[in-house]
């Protein structure tokens, strides 16, 4: 529970940080979405680095510690690095106020949010049954996309930018459409692996 307010907590303070440059807003949250994806791919590294080094339970000791460090590293930074922003007080009375076209977007968003979660947690054991696969396997069909968005996330956000917001959400979520229901009945793991 913890984990998970803090989680929420730096992402709202990070896009906070991104919404006041007023500028490249769309690349700004790109950057930080390719940051959050190198961390944890970092993270998954060191993961199979201390696993493959130790047993089990000492692992997960070590494991432990290495996130220990990291969170105090994190909170050293935080605490002596200067701000550049103004701290502005919010009122408790404000209510945040969204124009129609943002109540369509966080809808949307919302309802694109769900079968995109059901796949994930579906998707592994489909990929295992479906294409006789190992979790080796499966791990390199995930790295490619993973290593798309940790380096490419920031230039992506440049088109959202450049094209405007409405048009390439709803570009973006006709092709990701189309691309789910390829993906489905993909007839082997070369085209699984293009798509995801």
């Amino acid at each position: 529970m913890v984990q998970g307010a803090a989680g929420i907590l730096l992402t709202i303070s990070a896009v906070s940080l991104i919404t006041a440059e007023k500028t490249s807003f769309a690349q700004g949250l790109g950057r930080f979405g390719g940051n959050r994806q190198l961390g944890g791919l970092l993270g998954i590294g060191l993961t199979f680095y201390v696993f493959n080094r130790s047993d089990f339970l000492e692992g997960w000791s070590q494991f432990f510690l290495i996130s220990a460090a990291f969170a105090l590293i994190s909170l050293i930074c935080v605490v002596f690095q200067k701000s550049s922003y103004k701290k502005e007080v919010a009122s408790r009375s404000e209510k945040a106020v969204y124009s129609p076209l943002d109540k369509k977007i966080w809808f949307l968003n919302f309802l694109y949010c769900i079968p995109v979660r059901i796949a994930g947690v579906l998707v592994i054991p489909y990929m295992m049954e479906v294409y006789r696969i190992d979790m080796g396997t499966v791990a390199f069909v995930f790295l490619l996309p993973m290593l798309l968005i940790a380096f490419l996330s920031s230039a992506i956000g440049q088109i959202g930018d450049r094209l405007g917001y409405k048009k390439t959400i709803l570009s973006f979520t006709l092709i990701a459409a189309m691309l789910i229901g390829i993906l489905v009945f993909s007839p082997n793991l070369t085209v699984f692996a293009f798509i995801w």
